[in-house]
């Protein structure tokens, strides 16, 4: 085996344990803000969607460790996310779950307040967990 194909197996494999760590990091800060809220449960099932197949080693390709790997898809893929589109129609704490198109109209569903908190603790979580150090100016 070449040396740049070690490399390669060692990049791919450091990128994985480092996506888990990120998501396991931004899964237990919602955990405490949502629990900090009231609803335990919301925050103990969230986003566990980012540990399937068809997310995790999507987001391990594109994984940068400062942003979401949603982004660098889009980037690569003309603005189209597999990632993206997967994780918003499997969790129902973004605002795409709510929302469906119909006749050319928007239609849209009443977030229930719960789900409206995770969302709320998820931007906060997902802020604190990119950008650390400047997680004020972070837009989600």
């Amino acid at each position: 085996m070449a040396v740049c194909q070690i490399c390669a197996i060692l990049n791919k494999m450091i990128k994985f344990f480092l996506h888990l760590w990120l998501v396991t990091k931004h899964r237990f800060r919602v955990f405490l803000y949502c629990t900090y809220a009231g609803f335990f449960w919301r925050g103990l099932v969230h986003d566990l969607s980012k540990y399937s197949f068809r997310e995790f080693f999507p987001s391990v390709k594109y994984y940068q460790g400062n942003r979401s790997p949603v982004f660098k898809q889009r980037e690569m893929n003309n603005y189209y996310s597999e990632i993206g589109i997967h994780h918003t129609r499997k969790n129902k704490h973004h605002w795409e779950y709510w929302v469906d198109i119909y006749k050319g109209g928007l239609v849209l569903r009443t977030l229930p307040y719960a789900i409206c908190l995770e969302m709320v603790c998820d931007m906060i979580a997902a802020s604190k967990t990119y950008n650390p150090k400047n997680d004020r100016n972070v837009v989600y």
